[in-house]
């Protein structure tokens, strides 16, 4: 009994706290209490207010920092999580509306990394905290080049080569209309689309790889087509296509890739883009895939020649082998098509 008191005491006159503690039911783990009391914040007190419905506390509380702490940062999402879940998927939105970008930032990385430890999505777990947090601005249109990649791909806007995102599909259905277009695409092969969505400097927990500028959550699907010289509108290096077999094959820089597909063959061949190497009479592309062995050379000459299917013209002779096989042919380039513009032509200044 005296060993009993002498421990409480001793609690008493130096407040140490030696477990968790439970604020209205939610239990505050010790390393979360103890990260925040090294950074003088009063932790359970903002709790208990956000529990209340205090904006304030819940804004303070979402901006906790955990300075990387892998562990107070998991039991830090594990508690908003429950704050969500008592107050409400509807009011927590309505709080959530009231905040700034940066802290509704925040929030959904935490709730995206809570809900992930479960094997859950916010968007099934909380549907109104889930619009709230991805309908913002106006719908837009975009124009492309898409990626498919199950709910998360790529898309490569036009005219801006270096305009590339990461798209969420909320239609859910363009991963099933690329894969009826491809039928058996390569893994990053891309899609002509047209889509009406919104862009989104942010998106719960995940990170934009290099190169990448935003994510644009997908909303309708106005169009979708396989690409061809005709239709793509981001700038390619060569196109090349032939008859008896129909085939071709394009060459593209901006997109990092050489393509070569032939009539009949579902499986589109893909190789790394290889810079064009010059000999004394034509313009040599030579390109192999590490990954499966297939290889392509593709030789160019600047003459005339005719589609003999056709009255079309093009700019190149074109001779392709592919792992052995010879395929001739005519090319041209996306100037070629898309001539730019004289002095004459171009607006003046108002």
């Amino acid at each position: 009994m005296r060993l009993n008191l002498i421990c409480i005491a001793i609690v008493l006159i130096t407040g140490c706290q030696k477990g968790p503690v439970s604020v209205s039911g939610v239990m505050v783990p010790l390393e979360l209490l103890e990260a925040s009391r090294n950074q003088g914040v009063d932790y359970t007190g903002l709790l208990a207010k956000a529990l209340k419905n205090d904006e304030s506390a819940l804004k303070e509380l979402i901006a906790f920092e955990e300075f990387r702490d892998s562990t107070v940062s998991s039991q830090h999402a594990l508690v908003l999580l429950t704050v969500l879940e008592r107050l409400g998927d509807e009011s927590f939105a309505r709080q959530l509306e009231q905040l700034p970008q940066d802290y509704r930032k925040q929030a959904w990385e935490k709730l995206d990394e809570a809900l992930s430890q479960q094997g859950k999505s916010l968007r099934d777990a909380a549907p109104v905290t889930w619009k709230t947090l991805i309908h913002k601005g106006e719908v837009m249109n975009f124009l492309g080049l898409y990626k498919a990649g199950d709910l998360q791909g790529t898309f490569l806007l036009c005219g801006q080569d270096d305009a590339r995102y990461v798209t969420y599909d909320e239609t859910g259905a363009l991963q099933r209309n690329y894969i009826r277009i491809l039928r058996n695409p390569y893994p990053g092969q891309s899609i002509v689309a047209e889509l009406n969505g919104y862009m989104l400097p942010f998106f719960g927990n995940l990170s934009l790889p290099d190169g990448y500028k935003g994510f644009i959550v997908i909303t309708e699907i106005v169009k979708i087509e396989a690409k061809n010289f005709r239709n793509t509108c981001i700038p390619f290096d060569l196109w090349a296509l032939g008859n008896e077999p129909f085939w071709q094959a394009q060459v593209s820089e901006n997109e990092g890739v050489i393509e070569f597909h032939e009539l009949g063959v579902e499986r589109t061949l893909n190789f790394p883009f290889v810079p064009m190497v010059k000999t004394d009479s034509s313009m040599v592309y030579s390109s192999v895939n590490p990954g499966t062995g297939d290889n392509i050379e593709l030789q160019v000459v600047e003459a005339p020649c005719g589609d003999t299917m056709s009255e079309n013209k093009f700019r190149f002779n074109v001779k392709v082998k592919v792992n052995g096989k010879e395929f001739q042919g005519c090319g041209l380039t996306y100037e070629d098509l898309h001539p730019p513009k004289t002095e004459d032509e171009k607006p003046g200044e108002g």
